[in-house]
């Protein structure tokens, strides 16, 4: 009886396997289009991607067909410039999406879409615009790094409120690294920095009462240079390095002290 019931189940998952299709979304013939950034956003999933005729701009798909949102820097010259160290960069809030691009004579500002009207520039943080990255929602509003010549050519971590639609520093003394992810941990923003001066550690940022603090898993002077973020379950994962133990693996909940896992290289 056992036997039978395993070609039948070997059947059914041969059959289901067989049903399976595949669809080519080709969006640029001539060549690569190096999609990347697949964000859901009503109903349909968008992404970067190149085309020839347009250069990198945001796309749409909705699993059977797909299209362009906007050629926003006219031509085949990028409107996008994608990159896996800077994030996803899509990102929602609200009913919207958010996501930095240029039009070329305002440089890289951050921008909004709907899903129904044109893309527009939502925050526009200088003349020639400077470099963003790491886009992230939190209590609805947006949060983003961007390295703009007000700030001295420092990174900074800003944040929008698309109600009013300001955007400001959430701390003038904080510096962060473009490359360096953010998260969101039990209503917190953490990230890699370093505060007036000291070195390179965790630091969360409270909306609720709009300070930051550090984490110092390294009690030393020198950094911990924490990175490589992933968060499950309201805990953040990371890698850090500690004078006593060398790089290893941390957690950080947002309400104790961050915490080695375990000493994985003695």
């Amino acid at each position: 009886m056992k036997f039978l019931l395993c070609i039948a189940g070997g059947l059914l998952a041969a059959t289901s396997y067989a049903q399976i299709s595949v669809v080519k979304l080709d969006i640029n013939p001539l060549g690569r289009s190096n999609a990347m950034s697949y964000t859901s956003f009503n109903g349909k999933t968008y992404f970067i991607g190149k085309s020839n005729p347009v250069g990198t701009e945001l796309w749409w798909s909705d699993g059977m067909n797909f299209g362009l949102v906007a050629d926003i820097n006219p031509g085949p010259v990028n409107g996008i410039y994608p990159d896996p160290l800077y994030g996803i960069n899509l990102c929602v809030v609200g009913n919207e999406l958010y996501f930095p691009a240029t039009d070329g004579p305002h440089g890289t500002q951050i921008w909004v879409y709907d899903g129904v009207s044109a893309p527009k520039m939502a925050i526009n943080q200088g003349v020639g615009g400077m470099e963003r990255s790491h886009l992230t929602e939190l209590n609805g509003e947006l949060y983003f790094k961007a390295t703009i010549p007000s700030a001295v050519g420092k990174t900074r971590v800003y944040r929008y409120t698309p109600a009013t639609q300001v955007c400001a520093e959430i701390s003038p003394t904080l510096d962060v690294r473009l490359t360096e992810p953010m998260a969101v941990v039990n209503g917190k923003l953490v990230t890699p920095g370093s505060l007036n001066g000291g070195p390179v550690e965790l630091q969360v940022y409270d909306p609720m009462t709009g300070i930051v603090s550090t984490e110092d898993v390294n009690s030393e002077p020198a950094p911990s240079n924490p990175v490589a973020f992933y968060t499950h379950d309201n805990v953040l994962y990371f890698q850090a390095t500690s004078t006593a133990y060398g790089s290893e693996l941390y957690s950080y909940n947002a309400s104790s002290a961050p915490s080695r896992l375990t000493d994985i290289m003695p």
